[in-house]
């Protein structure tokens, strides 16, 4: 998988900029000192641990795996999901106050007294927050994720489905449903919520012996997120992976960088820039023009691992704020990290001065342990506004409406808050408990320029700020008739739907979403069971045609909802939507360092092969890196980091992070002709000269940017 990650989207835009990149890595506009933010995110402990540990049908065996030893230990702060499910205490576990301010006076401004400092947009109601450090090479990037499910909050619709669930088990309606009652209840006992369906007794006493932590038979808030979700996720609306698998080596073992450095001395020169096209089609064993990195990989390389896997001797790549349970043990990380395990001081953190002087409260150029908690409250270098699930739509009075949600729970009875608090079942929606904004400032406007935040639009994945002196100065390159701020692109940035590339200093980072959820067809994965098991072509399945545990189906009577002895193929998809419930309340991220950052870094267009298209032009993209142009070195080469953030099914997450990162088409598919589409045999959506079937004439007429190639861009609609 991890050779399928790369930065460039589409394929124009992608070859632009990266022809343009000589020198400027490592040139970054003069950063400037954060300022604290005035949030007051709750701070309450998370009982939850970070572990995507699903349930395997053994489960009700003694299999199911309980995550929740020692949860409880520690402080945590750092985003909206400290208190992920609004529990009874919102000031449990506060860490000290922290100053208002953390910057100096006129820090902001910019030389000559006129700011032009990015004002950080107000986060609206409707977004969650959570921040995540991710350790670059040149310091640690601070990035604020505002998420939101189905037009509201993330983890107030983790919080609903809970709320929910709880009425719909307090069989009783006396403000205190217990296991008995949950697991008694048809929408649970038939797994109706994405939990296991209960069969036997034996299976329900397990389950309440597995989910019920303090043994008082009561379902709480805080034990019923693990029965829904089956612990993934840590059973929390967010959780973040990390993998350090691939730093450094990512760049030192790249087996594209061997491939190419035919002469072995360490460095890639002009030489062997020059016949880079003819290493690489040498490669081409089947002659299809297209390389796919098993055709070059080197023997003695070993095959790429998922963006799960970590090295225990070397720090983290990324750090969910809200996980950190002790603060000095997160400093010592940044310490490893950056300065070898010596204290921090201002020079390790080349790319991001202004954090360190931010966070060095005393100004004694080192940061101890309790400064290093500030890094909660300044200001944030990059914003992403990622919205998963349907919106909220316009009434008629021009408000806003709920959204229908993807999935609920059926309410069977209504209950009463329990006397000390403990369940707090609420009769509607909970709220955000952190509204505030982190800053005064209000939004920018949207053509605001590459330094700017920018109001907030209803795109499912958007980068609304970026802070000054983060982005390099990456421009278009004019002589290709294609510059990428014509097309509404900011320095430094590659945007795209779902996609967004950003230059840093000696770093590229690639930040993408998917929301697989709803995706897969419900319709048809319900109609193949169904058609083999309807022998009498009745319309209808009946029990004794419907053997366990077949393709996935849970027991008849799971099925049979409205229990008249007759399953038809919309109770199968229905069953099988209702099964999703838990998962699309769920937010899901992975990050690190790419397999290769050098064949990341040339594959355009981030399918995970090398298209005709991209292997003419490496040459040129390898001259690009080679900023004393005396061949490229290890060092010269950008690491290449990743965020993916996903919703979908827990066990797919790996095809779900893969699709996530290809960078889509200029145009679909569905949108070329016939003639394109035949001709372009090796299905690069680009079309060369000897795969167009018509005269010089008319490629040239085709061709209108003179790249050597007929992109779906270059054809009008229609045509």
């Amino acid at each position: 998988m991890t050779h399928r990650l790369s930065i460039f989207g589409t394929v124009p835009v992608g070859f632009v900029m990266i022809t343009a990149l000589c020198g400027c890595f490592g040139k970054s506009k003069t950063p400037v000192t954060l300022k604290s933010s005035s949030s007051s995110d709750d701070t309450s402990v998370v009982s939850h641990p970070d572990t995507d540990t699903q349930e395997e049908n053994g489960a009700h065996q003694g299999q199911e795996t309980n995550n929740d030893a020692d949860d409880s230990a520690g402080e945590l702060k750092g985003g909206d999901d400290a208190n992920p499910l609004g529990t009874s205490d919102p000031n449990a576990g506060n860490l000290p106050e922290v100053p208002e301010s953390t910057s100096a006076s006129n820090a902001n401004e910019p030389p000559g007294g006129e700011s032009e400092i990015p004002q950080i947009p107000q986060r609206p109601d409707d977004l969650g927050r959570e921040r995540i450090c991710i350790l670059t090479d040149t310091g640690p990037l601070l990035i604020d994720l505002w998420l939101s499910i189905d037009g509201i909050a993330h983890r107030e619709a983790l919080a609903t489905l809970v709320n929910e669930s709880l009425r719909t088990a307090d069989a009783d309606g006396d403000g205190k449903p217990t296991w008995d009652e949950l697991t008694s209840n048809d929408q649970f006992r038939y797994g109706r919520t994405g939990n296991l369906e209960i069969e036997t007794d034996s299976e329900r006493r397990e389950l309440i012996r597995m989910y019920d932590s303090d043994r008082d038979g009561t379902v709480d808030r805080d034990e019923l997120p693990r029965f829904l979700t089956r612990n993934a996720g840590g059973s929390r609306p967010f959780s973040l992976r990390s993998s350090n698998y691939y730093r450094d080596i990512n760049r030192t073992e790249s087996p594209l960088r061997q491939l190419l450095d035919v002469n072995r001395d360490g460095v890639i020169d002009a030489d062997e820039r020059r016949t880079a096209t003819t290493t690489l089609r040498s490669r081409d064993a089947n002659q299809n023009d297209i390389l796919i990195p098993s055709e070059f990989r080197i023997a003695t390389v070993d095959a790429p691992v998922p963006l799960t896997v970590n090295r225990p001797s070397q720090p983290d790549s990324a750090i969910w704020l809200a996980e950190v349970r002790q603060w000095r043990n997160f400093l010592f990380t940044l310490e490893e990290r950056y300065a070898l395990g010596r204290s921090l001081e201002p020079g390790h953190f080349s790319a991001v001065a202004a954090l360190f002087s931010a966070l060095d409260e005393n100004g004694d150029e080192t940061i101890d342990g309790k400064e290093i908690i500030r890094i909660n409250d300044v200001d944030p270098h990059i914003i992403l506004v990622a919205r998963f699930g349907k919106p909220r739509l316009a009434n008629e009075d021009g408000g806003e409406e709920e959204s229908a949600p993807d999935d609920v729970v059926e309410q069977e009875n209504a209950s009463t808050e329990t006397a000390d608090g403990k369940l707090e079942i609420a009769s509607g929606t909970e709220t955000d408990t952190d509204n505030t904004t982190e800053t005064e400032a209000q939004s920018l406007p949207a053509d605001a320029d590459s330094e700017s935040g920018r109001t907030i639009s209803e795109k499912p994945f958007e980068l609304i700020y970026v802070a000054a002196g983060i982005l390099s100065d990456v421009v278009g390159d004019p002589d290709a008739g294609n510059d990428p701020m014509e097309d509404g692109q900011r320095l430094g940035v590659i945007e795209q739907p779902r996609r967004i590339t950003l230059f840093l200093a000696n770093t590229v980072l690639i930040l993408f979403s998917n929301d697989a959820a709803g995706e897969s067809p419900l319709a048809a994965r319900a109609a193949a069971p169904f058609q083999q098991l309807d022998a009498d072509n009745n319309g209808y399945l009946e029990e004794e045609e419907i053997p366990g545990g077949f393709a996935g189906l849970p027991s008849f009577a799971a099925l049979d909802r409205d229990e008249d002895g007759k399953v038809f193929p919309e109770e199968i998809e229905r069953f099988f939507e209702m099964q999703q419930t838990a998962w699309r309340k769920q937010v899901r991220s992975r990050a690190g360092e790419a397999g290769d950052a050098l064949f990341t870094l040339l594959d355009g267009n981030d399918d995970g092969r090398l298209t005709t298209r991209e292997i003419e032009s490496a040459g040129a993209r390898l001259a690009a890196f080679d900023r004393d142009n005396n061949g490229l070195s290890v060092s010269e080469i950008p690491n290449v980091m990743l965020l993916g953030i996903v919703r979908g099914d827990p066990q797919s997450d790996d095809n779900s992070f893969q699709q996530g990162l290809v960078a889509p088409p200029s145009r679909p598919k569905s949108e070329l002709p016939d003639w394109f589409l035949g001709m372009d045999r090796n299905d690069d959506l680009d079309l060369s000269r000897r795969e167009f079937l018509g005269d010089d004439q008319q490629f040239a007429e085709l061709d209108r940017n003179r790249d050597g190639f007929i992109a779906p861009d270059e054809l009008d609609a229609g045509q």
